[in-house]
């Protein structure tokens, strides 16, 4: 089953769960006031490319060293937030973004693109200035080959890997 939609803004607390089964299309902005849960749901995003990338609906203005890092998935820029038992997808763009002061904590989550190749994120997550990422028991797959591999932390952003 699919459902299409989005984008989905959630900018207060909130908690969202599903069915593992269903597959909900479409890109998730977890907003500045924005905290929470997100449970047992698949996500996935199937992104424009790079040529349409100069003006992002979700995120405006994207300065050209910046465009591998376009129309992510889930953009976090609040939080907390917690992602357990979920799938974060995206075919040619960005799986998960966390920037700003954007705090996320996943657990035993699937992230980066639908599959191999043509199917490849261009990145699975990418974590900058101020943004907090923690992966515990995460796998992190099908990004693009050459590119910019799995995970990118750059700025005073904090990645952690267990």
């Amino acid at each position: 089953q699919y459902t299409v939609g989005g984008p989905v803004v959630l900018d207060g607390a909130a908690t969202v769960t599903g069915d593992p089964d269903v597959v909900l299309l479409g890109r998730w902005a977890m907003q500045s006031k924005g905290s929470g849960l997100v449970m047992g749901v698949k996500l996935v995003n199937i992104a424009g490319g790079v040529a349409g990338a100069i003006r992002d609906e979700m995120a405006g203005y994207t300065p050209p060293t910046m465009r591998t890092l376009v129309q992510p998935c889930v953009m976090v820029w609040g939080g907390p937030w917690r992602v357990d038992h979920c799938e974060v997808r995206s075919s040619r763009g960005v799986a998960l973004r966390v920037f700003k002061q954007g705090s996320v904590d996943l657990h035993y989550a699937g992230i980066g693109g639908l599959g191999p190749d043509t199917d490849a994120a261009s990145l699975g997550i990418s974590i900058q200035e101020q943004g907090f990422c923690s992966l515990d028991d995460c796998l992190v797959e099908h990004t693009t080959p050459g590119g910019m591999g799995g995970i990118c932390v750059q700025d005073r952003a904090e990645g952690r890997v267990r």
